[in-house]
């Protein structure tokens, strides 16, 4: 038998060795020592407490416990284990165990400092925010000293919102100890949640010079400078620290919001799939790709990625909201408005959502429940511009039931225009009293959001509403630009009523004019395959003569197609993708164009922002949405002389420039028929025996006020099918309806006679044209494009001559194809014509023949070019080559 007392000498021994290498840091062969004490003496208290010790600093935390919890039963006086153990505790996720054993120590000793030190850190973590603060207070009372203290206690203020306190405490904490990275980074979070960014920004770079690998403060400045707008040193600092951590997903997804911000969505992309590549779980990367993808118009994907987002987490709110607005693109109407409901139920106050919600309300023609969500949305956010001019513009339906809610609704909107007007101009004089002017500031964000586009499809003359709207606009864009510092002295300005130059703000000196080149620029978001592009811009991109004239390009949108690259490669400059409506100002103003032309102003919310600034001496606006702009900055409306009658000036604000023949230089589409099988098509099996009266015009163009021109038509030929092509059922219901009140007045069922087909690929509309008999063009609103494709496809048209010029598209073709007599005078003589045509083959084959004989002096007419040219001429605003 061994001797107890040798066995006490050996542990003795090996104990004080144990000590002596923990304190060295020899953990490995301390602990090994420990555990041969204990072999030796199992309840020996010393190397049991020791050994937990050890444990817990070489994060064996379990294991700690256990030591901890043996010792403790040898001896519960000592007040350095219960303080101890509860570390342990902490590290292993249990705060409450680990609260009872701070306080144990403390009943043991009152005065030890760092069990209350460590108390209140638990009570931080179970957010027993008053009580930890109490616990912190007297650790600092005991020891003076203790900067992780007063770091803590600053902490904690910012949880509570007592911003002073908190930077207070940790300014506290640097005296103590001025290399403590994390107090200066947590200095930083609270300049950020102030909006003290500059501040945020200084005390993240200290963090980040006394901890050169910190992650968090990499990220943190990053998206600083992204509030900033200081997209490339955001960057920067995402990829520093990415340099430490290549596989960080916080910093590449914040990365790719950066580019996203940039309008670089091919950048964002990649830096979004590399970090759920890395965390496939990643919520916040899902919900932000589905952003880029809805940006580029791929709204199926988008709604993959919002889906993947809401699958890991159900509750994340922006990716409902951001769901419901892909839905919403896709026609999903109903879809769209649960999506918002389910955000709002997790947050009642999410004002976006409601904003969402109403914007769908109005898309499918519930007017009521879309001025509902936008008072709601105005409720919880009272400078919310973008809702305010939603309940505004929601006045104008976007579907019509009757003419008597056509002129009621104008009468209303009339009136709401009156308020919002007496509301913005008597906001900013309340703040420039005041000396606040930030919110009015943002008000600009609102412009374009909403516009009165819906007015075009009312055959009624816009041009007093229309200056109502640009005035409040105006008004708000001056404001922008007077803060944004840009001002018209750069500008040579134009006299629009004699074309002079106004020596009193002109800043430039040209040279003889035959040694210059004029520059235009166009301003555009539809420089692709666009019914804009096909009709306006690419003639002019295409022949405008290059030794005379540079054509620059700012495109406004993000998709890019054959004909985009086109335009690059033939025009002087091309901008795109500029992140913000001060980039793009600048832009187009250190271009130093002499002429701006929009191909459309109404469609487009940055392009009625840019038509409301005077960045060239000249600015002209086309008819891509062929309705007076009211703009006083928008000098010339740039029409057609076969579009245009006698007092046509009177439609417009600008002055009007109506060019030869068709105003433009429309190229053939050439596009090679698809085989339609109109025998497959919905209620059309007996095609062969009945007219087939093709009506393409989007459905929203057809006005209550003429259905009873279909029934007349139906009960004159008694066989005929009008072949209307629908985007979304919606839209299909409410006009089927109207049709079927108006056939039932005579005795009719528009389903015996009206049929939807699915809006048609350009090549499949090329082969239902070639087999349809007749082209009835909209009544109020004609159709261009259309009713040009319809001539190379030699389809006879029959149209009505309107009051306005956006109704005189067909009527104006017609007319340069010698075809004048089926231009109708009126509604009843539009029905005449076409029941005429309907009923004769032969005059259809003879129209025909007209139609390919003359077409062809409407495609490449250069004439419209070359007086645009001398127009420009003219003006005496050629810039130095």
């Amino acid at each position: 038998m061994p001797n107890p007392k040798d066995i006490s000498k050996q542990a003795f021994i090996k104990l004080k060795q144990a000590v002596e290498l923990h304190q060295k840091g020899q953990i490995r062969l301390a602990q090994s020592l420990y555990e041969q004490v204990l072999v030796l003496q199992p309840k020996n208290f010393d190397a049991l407490q020791l050994l937990g010790t050890l444990l817990a600093q070489n994060n064996d935390n379990a294991t700690a416990l256990e030591y901890f919890d043996k010792a403790l039963k040898i001896n519960k006086k000592l007040p350095e284990i219960f303080n101890n153990r509860g570390l342990v505790l902490m590290a292993l996720n249990k705060p409450n165990e680990a609260i009872e054993s701070f306080r144990y120590a403390l009943q043991l000793q009152k005065n030890f400092s760092q069990a209350y030190a460590n108390l209140g850190k638990a009570l931080y973590s179970v957010r027993n925010f008053e009580q930890a603060l109490d616990c912190y207070h007297v650790a600092i009372a005991l020891t003076p000293h203790l900067a992780e203290v007063y770091n803590t206690i600053g902490a904690i203020q910012q949880q509570l919102k007592l911003y002073q306190g908190a930077l207070f405490n940790f300014a506290k904490a640097a005296l103590i100890d001025p290399n403590f990275a994390q107090v200066f980074f947590n200095a930083a979070t609270v300049y950020q949640q102030q909006q003290n960014l500059q501040a945020a920004l200084i005390h993240y770079d200290e963090a980040i010079r006394l901890n050169s690998n910190y992650l968090n403060a990499y990220n943190n400045k990053g998206n600083v400078l992204l509030e900033l707008k200081q997209h490339d040193l955001a960057i920067k600092s995402f990829d520093a620290g990415l340099l430490i951590n290549e596989n960080a997903p916080q910093l590449l997804n914040n990365k790719g919001n950066a580019y996203k911000e940039l309008k670089d969505f091919s950048a964002a992309l990649i830096c979004y799939q590399k970090a759920l590549k890395i965390s496939p779980q990643y919520a916040d990367a899902h919900n932000n790709m589905g952003i880029v993808l809805q940006e580029l118009k791929r709204f199926g994907e988008a709604l993959v990625s919002y889906n993947q987002a809401l699958q890991i987490n159900p509750n994340l709110v922006d990716a409902h909201n951001n769901k419901g607005t892909a839905l919403r693109e896709l026609k999903q109407h109903s879809e769209a408005l649960m999506s918002y409901q389910t955000a709002l139920i997790i947050n009642p106050q999410f004002s976006q959502a409601y904003f969402n919600r109403a914007n769908t309300y109005k898309e499918i023609g519930q007017t009521a429940l879309a001025m509902q969500n936008y008072s709601k949305a105005l409720h919880l956010e009272p400078l919310n511009h973008a809702a305010r001019w939603g309940g505004v513009l929601a006045h104008i339906p976007v579907f019509v039931h009757t003419c008597d809610q056509l002129d009621s609704s104008r009468l209303s909107y009339r009136q709401a225009l009156i308020e919002l007007h007496k509301f913005t101009f008597g906001y900013s004089i309340k703040e420039d009293l005041i000396g606040v002017s930030n919110s009015f500031k943002k008000a600009y964000f609102a412009v374009g959001i909403h516009q009165p586009f819906y007015l075009t499809y009312q055959d009624r003359n816009n041009k007093d509403l229309m200056q109502q709207y640009a005035e409040i606009c105006h008004f708000i864009m001056s404001k922008w630009a007077e803060n944004s510092g840009l001002t018209s002295n750069h500008l040579t300005a134009i006299d629009t009523q004699n074309g002079q130059v106004n020596p009193k703000t002109q800043s430039n000196s040209y040279p003889d004019s035959k040694k210059c080149k004029i520059k235009l620029g166009i301003v555009s978001d539809q420089i692709r395959y666009h019914s804009v592009w096909n009709s306006i811009t690419r003639g002019l991109v295409e022949h405008l003569n290059i030794e005379e004239f540079e054509v620059h390009i700012f495109y406004l949108g993000v998709t890019s197609d054959e004909q985009t690259l086109w335009c690059k490669s033939r025009v002087a400059s091309f901008t795109q993708n500029l992140p913000s409506l001060e980039e793009w100002s600048e832009a187009i103003k250190l271009a130093n164009l002499n002429a701006i032309l929009y191909p459309e102003i109404g469609m487009h919310a940055l392009t009625l922002q840019l038509a409301h600034l005077r960045l060239s001496p000249v600015q002209m606006v086309s008819w891509g949405h062929p309705e007076t702009t009211g703009i006083p900055s928008i000098d010339y409306f740039v029409s057609a002389q076969s579009f245009e009658v006698l007092d046509s000036q009177n439609d417009y604000t600008e002055n009007l420039l109506a060019l030869p023949g068709l105003g433009c230089c429309y190229k053939k589409l050439e596009i090679k028929p698809a085989f339609i099988d109109i025998s497959r098509l919905k209620h059309l099996s007996d095609s062969n025996h009945c007219a087939l009266l093709l009506c393409p015009g989007n459905l929203i163009k057809y006005s209550p006020e003429y259905d009873w021109i279909f029934a007349d038509i139906a009960e004159r030929l008694g066989q005929c099918k009008f072949i209307f092509l629908s985007k979304d059922r919606h839209s299909e219901n409410f006009l089927m309806s109207r049709f079927k009140s108006a056939f039932l007045e005579i005795g009719l069922k528009a389903e015996d006679f009206v049929t939807f087909i699915p809006w048609l690929k350009p090549a499949e509309f090329f082969g239902l044209m070639h087999q349809a008999d007749i082209f009835l063009d909209s009544l109020g609103f004609s159709g261009f494009n259309t009713i040009m494709q319809a001539v190379e496809c030699s389809l006879p048209i029959v149209t009505l001559e309107g009051s306005f010029m956006r109704g005189r598209f067909g009527s104006g073709v017609l007319k340069q194809l010698n075809l004048s007599q089926y231009c109708a005078r009126n509604p009843n003589e539009y029905v005449e014509l076409c029941v005429k045509l309907a009923q004769s083959v032969e005059l259809r084959k003879n129209v025909r023949i007209q139609m390919e004989k003359n077409r062809e002096i409407l495609f490449d007419d250069q004439n419209p070019i070359r007086a645009f040219e001398q127009f420009l001429k003219t003006k005496q605003v050629s810039s130095i080559i």
